[in-house]
């Protein structure tokens, strides 16, 4: 819960911090600027999703797309044959998991400065930009997380910090057509 808190008011100070320095500086110490928090981003990324956790070997390697859904609605499934067997009814069902719903919003949340801090640092991208940097990030975390054996691999992982990176994007791009509708008036 803390680090969804932590992201959560992260995401809340990067945008007024942003609109703050891009009322006051110069649009090149603006970006400037915007590229070089990108450095302590990555940093506690790397704190969060690694170096504060410790090693497990039973930790389980989930290769399906889709598990933390399954698992939200209270089906274990973190394998193909799992699946197999939910398709034939023979899975037992748990309870509503509000943890997984916890682990979702957290995975979203932590990219969202990331998709932010690189459409504003480095100007207007293609969306593939962002999505390729979320991808990125992504997978060096979560390959150490596998490689060091620091908590689930998870193919959901990677495809929820990427929505996350593509949600910040969008946020950015919302920031600066609101910023041009206020200058226009």
């Amino acid at each position: 819960m803390k680090i969804t808190l932590l992201s959560a008011a992260l995401v809340a100070i990067m945008v007024c911090c942003a609109h703050f320095l891009r009322r006051h500086c110069p649009e090149r110490r603006y970006r400037l600027l915007m590229k070089f928090f990108l450095i302590p981003y990555v940093l506690l990324d790397l704190l969060l999703s690694v170096l504060l956790r410790e090693a497990d070997p039973e930790l389980p390697i989930v290769w399906l797309p889709g598990s933390a859904i399954f698992r939200m609605l209270g089906l274990n499934i973190l394998s193909f044959s799992d699946l197999w067997q939910l398709l034939k009814g023979e899975f037992p069902r748990e309870a509503f998991d509000f943890f997984t719903i916890h682990t979702i919003l957290q995975n979203i949340l932590v990219y969202i400065p990331l998709g932010f801090l690189v459409r504003e640092g480095f100007g207007r991208l293609r969306k593939g930009r962002i999505l390729l940097a979320g991808l990125c990030l992504s997978l060096v975390m979560e390959m150490s997380q596998l490689i060091f054996r620091l908590g689930w691999f998870e193919v959901d992982d990677l495809l929820l910090n990427i929505l996350g990176a593509c949600l910040g994007g969008w946020i950015s791009r919302k920031k600066e057509e609101n910023m041009s509708e206020q200058v226009k008036r």
